[in-house]
């Protein structure tokens, strides 16, 4: 990588613009997706961004964004504001409320907003440049800080019928998409600077193995009985590829720049983030 990509791979928007560069032409096969934005990263913060926006795209392949745009699959709640309902009025259906965490808030085009709880719950596609959708900013992020991270507000948005989608399973789907993405993400992304220092490092080796699991539990996402499993093998597979991780991180800077800031993010799905 050149001087010049590494600097604009710096901010939030020039990342977004090398991962569309990079994943352009990948189609619709989201582990793809996540694993050539994991190769174009090169820091922790990408490598999530680029697993979640592999995350989102699969559980919710209808509300996908076009390519080299990115997406927010926004689920958490304030505890001290109203939480996100839907209104039926004369004028249609309008969504009101307040979500907590929004990924890439300064950069998504949409969102997918989660409404309800149980029985009732649904899933609704909003563009984020809908009248009535604020994208806030209350606090700088001390985790993974290059990916901007907000809250949203939503006043009388209005939500055609094609945009509400009823399918409680996809939340389910979402749990064990996110951390096989993020990680694939990591491995592609580790794999890829190990190539730049021998194309024959155990790191190669060891993530052929590691894709070739992640493409079955692709395929049982939906299993609650395969996929609890399933993530949990997959988990110590990546936790063992990481332990050859080291001589990568000594030739990477930016990468175990970030190691050392955001390496929880691996904790946060179930594997050691210490490779020393």
């Amino acid at each position: 990588m050149n001087e010049a990509a590494a600097e604009a791979m710096a901010t939030e928007p020039g990342f977004l613009a090398h991962w569309a560069e990079a994943t352009a032409g990948i189609g619709e096969d989201p582990l793809a997706l996540a694993r050539a934005g994991g190769r174009a990263a090169d820091r922790l913060a990408w490598v999530f961004a680029s697993g979640y926006q592999a995350a989102v795209r699969h559980c919710f392949p209808e509300f996908a964004p076009p390519p080299g745009a990115w997406t927010c699959f926004a689920a958490a709640e304030p505890r001290d504001m109203p939480g996100c309902v839907l209104k039926q009025t004369a004028d249609g259906t309008l969504l009101e409320g307040n979500k907590s965490w929004v990924a890439g808030a300064g950069v998504i085009e949409r969102l997918v907003v989660a409404v309800g709880d149980g029985e009732s719950r649904v899933f609704l596609h909003v563009p984020r440049n809908s009248e009535g959708v604020d994208i806030l900013f209350p606090r700088e992020p001390g985790f993974l800080a290059e990916l901007s991270q907000g809250a949203a507000s939503f006043k009388a948005v209005s939500v055609p019928a094609d945009a509400i989608l009823s399918d409680l399973n996809r939340a389910q789907w979402f749990r064990g998409a996110e951390p096989l993405f993020v990680l694939s993400a990591l491995v592609a992304c580790l794999t890829e600077h190990a190539r730049r220092i021998d194309p024959q490092h155990p790191c190669v080796e060891a993530a052929e193995v590691l894709e070739k699991d992640a493409a079955q539990l692709v395929g049982v996402l939906g299993d609650k009985d395969q996929i609890v499993p399933g993530l949990r093998a997959f988990r110590a597979g990546v936790g063992a590829f990481l332990q050859t991780a080291e001589p990568v991180l000594e030739t990477a800077p930016m990468l175990a720049d970030s190691w050392g800031r955001d390496s929880r993010l691996l904790h946060m799905f179930g594997v050691s983030g210490d490779v020393r």
